[in-house]
């Protein structure tokens, strides 16, 4: 289903903030 693994796709490139700091630094926001 093509769809269905768009979707999935979204959800991979879109992480939160904060996932997306701790992986550039490799350290937490709030650290």
């Amino acid at each position: 289903n093509q769809t269905g693994a768009r979707v999935k796709r979204l959800e991979i490139r879109e992480p939160n903030l904060e996932a997306v700091f701790l992986h550039l630094t490799g350290r937490a926001l709030r650290d």
